[in-house]
């Protein structure tokens, strides 16, 4: 394996914006979710049956949609800084030149 490490800072800064809009399209999903098992709980779906949709829905459903959301933002910084270090080693290694 080489030890050359070599980024393409345009493809990093579209991956960056990528896990930005997901993140941002998981936040509108998870208001979505929530106004799903709201809707059922104020009576569109009623017994033992709309209760669990609800509850599946505004509980697990929720928390997975709001971890996936917050691990594409992770990933953004991530890559963020990420990017920010390897600048970091390019000027260094430029002005040894």
């Amino acid at each position: 394996m080489s030890d050359v490490i070599r980024m393409e800072y345009a493809a990093m800064e579209q991956l960056i914006q990528t896990f930005r809009q997901a993140h941002g399209s998981l936040e509108e999903v998870k208001g979505v979710e929530t106004q799903m098992a709201q809707l059922i709980e104020n009576g569109a779906m009623l017994g033992a049956a709309g209760e669990h949709l609800a509850s599946a829905i505004g509980g697990p459903l929720v928390n997975a949609t709001l971890k996936l959301a917050a691990k594409m933002e992770e990933e953004a910084n991530d890559c963020v800084k990420a990017m920010e270090i390897m600048k970091q080693h390019d000027q260094e290694a430029a002005g040894r030149f």
